[in-house]
């Protein structure tokens, strides 16, 4: 149920690649996309396995410089590791364990597995953080969750999910 609320999917393919299944984005269509990096550009969101302009369409996660990525994934422990400046509002959804690290994040974060915080994290539920934070984000201003930013409206339009700062399990 929870999954099927999540704005961002994150996964592993069969080819150890993260697969990031996007719903209900202003900004991106609803689908299936690739989170690549390289050099200056990371953790962006792909139609191709590999970084191109044309192929990339939006960066959804912040790490502490254009060349660090916020997002890594350790296998041996199915552990997603956040950690950076800040990632694209919403609600997001992991397949494993999750652990978030420093930053700033007005997210609402689930889990399959466990999940860890660690120093100075600071996150936000999607409906407690505010309009400005959700659907007036200077750092991924074309990127709002539809369900709680409505078109024409200047306040955040609770959900469910958005309830969640962090659900493990």
């Amino acid at each position: 149920e929870y999954r099927a609320a999540a704005n961002y999917r994150f996964e592993r393919d069969a080819l150890g690649r993260t697969v990031v299944e996007v719903s209900q984005v202003e900004g991106l269509r609803d689908g299936r996309y690739f989170l690549v990096g390289q050099a200056d550009k990371q953790d962006w969101l792909c139609t191709s396995t590999s970084y191109s302009a044309a192929d990339c369409l939006a960066k959804i996660c912040a790490g502490y410089s254009a060349y660090n990525s916020c997002l890594s994934y350790q296998a041996d422990t199915q552990t997603w590791q956040l950690a950076g400046v800040s990632m694209a509002p919403g609600v997001v959804w992991f397949k494993g364990n999750f652990s978030a690290g420093q930053g700033e994040y007005a997210n609402s974060f689930i889990a399959t597995g466990d999940i860890k915080t660690a120093g100075n994290n600071t996150t936000e539920a999607v409906n407690y953080a505010g309009y400005a934070k959700v659907c007036n984000n200077s750092l991924f201003p074309g990127l709002r969750p539809r369900a709680y930013c409505p078109a024409g409206s200047a306040e955040i339009k609770p959900q469910p999910a958005g309830n969640i700062a962090f659900a493990a399990g």
